[in-house]
């Protein structure tokens, strides 16, 4: 039964992560002079914060969520979870810094010159990924403690937030990939604030339960 929800729990996560994505697609075709030249600029920058997330936050997945399910305490989980987070922000903190000079290389070097005038934008779409990967850390107490809901919640908002933010912004000034950056970056940021919250009202709440 677990497994049943924990399976439906990640189809409906892909499904909206896959339609919000297609919605922004289409949104930067009808807004952009350039359509389809303009959505490819964007899914090779997307297809760049899949290759961290899958780098960075998978092997913490991996190693830490059976731990978590079976074995550690609270304040246990907690400390961890912590030193993830600080880990995760002193890397994000070095790439940032790092990719003020190399940006163009790497860009060179994984896609074509044609792809060139997203190099500049490659430090803050890491940055925004950076946000979503501290938030899935403390997502992962939502999932050791089955909160399937407040899962699915979170993912609906903030991708909610990233199209209609993206929209009205595109609507107004225009399209461009800093307007789709800082959309995407207001995404993982409400992403994080949500899961950091969510993991300590769900704690005081239990705490509470625990003490009546």
């Amino acid at each position: 039964k677990k497994l049943f929800k924990f399976g439906i729990t990640s189809m409906l996560t892909g499904i909206i992560v896959t339609l919000s994505l297609l919605i922004f697609r289409s949104i930067i075709i009808s807004f952009s002079s350039e359509g389809l030249f303009d959505a490819g600029l964007w899914e090779a920058l997307y297809r760049l914060t899949t290759f961290y997330n899958l780098l960075l936050f998978s092997p913490i997945a991996i190693y830490f969520l059976p731990k978590f399910a079976s074995e550690l305490r609270f304040f246990e989980r907690k400390n961890i979870i912590f030193k993830l987070a600080i880990i995760v922000s002193a890397i994000s903190i070095f790439l940032f810094i790092f990719l003020d000079f190399f940006s163009v290389f790497i860009i060179n070097l994984l896609f074509s010159n044609d792809f060139i005038s997203i190099a500049i934008f490659l430090k803050y779409i890491l940055l925004a990924e950076s946000f979503r990967i501290i938030g899935s850390i403390f997502h992962l107490e939502n999932i050791v403690k089955e909160r399937f809901k407040t899962i699915v919640g979170i993912e609906l908002f903030s991708f909610s937030s990233f199209i209609v933010i993206f929209y009205l912004c595109a609507g107004i000034y225009g399209y461009s990939l800093y307007i789709a950056t800082l959309s995407y970056m207001v995404c993982t940021a409400l992403f994080m604030i949500f899961n950091i919250i969510s993991f300590y009202i769900f704690h005081s709440r239990d705490e509470g339960i625990s003490n009546v």
